[in-house]
């Protein structure tokens, strides 16, 4: 609106008040997640969004807010709704998938940290939370499946192979990852049979 060959010229007196007001009362960052302007930034690009779901150009910009300031599953609700309503727009799907990505190493790195901090309970109930999440990808259930072992709870980290392989019985990983926690704990029989199916299905796959 500023550019004089775009619009108009001169502009109108409001322009110039409000120009002035902007400079004397609001420049900072509005970055920052307790700066009223980016409070405001924020619901005005929520109305947009509401008032026009089609466009991508609030839901970049709420991406940028929400982004900065670290709140990744509030950017990840922002992007599954606008993938909802319109779900064959790749932007979107590529958006999600990388906050979705984002928020698993977050969570993953989180439980590390506590665990080698100690404090397995804590850790634990992180890894719940990511595993019960019905989000959650494939691979980073693979990871809190290992993780789980780490903290002694082997036959929880099975439980979630196991149900891993159902969904995806051709996986040999996932096999041989359900081999290994089997042993782990303590199911030779079963650990044998995992690992079984796994060296059939990697020979298979080798010969096609």
């Amino acid at each position: 609106y500023l550019d004089n060959a775009a619009t108009s010229f001169p502009k109108p007196e409001s322009v110039y008040l409000a120009l002035d007001a902007f400079a004397r009362t609001k420049l900072a960052n509005p970055g920052r997640s307790s700066h009223r302007m980016a409070k405001e930034a924020e619901f005005a690009l929520k109305q947009s969004f509401a008032y026009c779901p089609f466009s991508p150009e609030p839901v970049l910009h709420l991406r940028t807010i929400l982004y900065r300031q670290g709140r990744l599953d509030d950017l990840r609700l922002i992007l599954k709704t606008a993938q909802m309503l319109d779900p064959y727009n790749d932007l979107f799907n590529e958006l999600l998938n990388e906050v979705q990505n984002q928020i698993e190493g977050m969570k993953l790195s989180q439980a590390q940290q506590l665990a080698a901090a100690g404090k397995n309970a804590e850790a634990e109930t992180l890894l719940d939370a990511l595993t019960q999440n019905p989000d959650t990808s494939s691979r980073a259930r693979m990871a809190a499946a290992m993780a789980y072992a780490g903290l002694g709870q082997p036959g929880k980290g099975a439980a979630l192979l196991q149900k891993l392989t159902s969904d995806n019985p051709r996986e040999w990983m996932l096999w041989y990852n359900l081999a290994r926690m089997r042993a782990l704990d303590g199911k030779a029989g079963e650990a044998a049979t995992a690992l079984g199916r796994a060296f059939a299905i990697n020979s298979s796959d080798r010969v096609t």
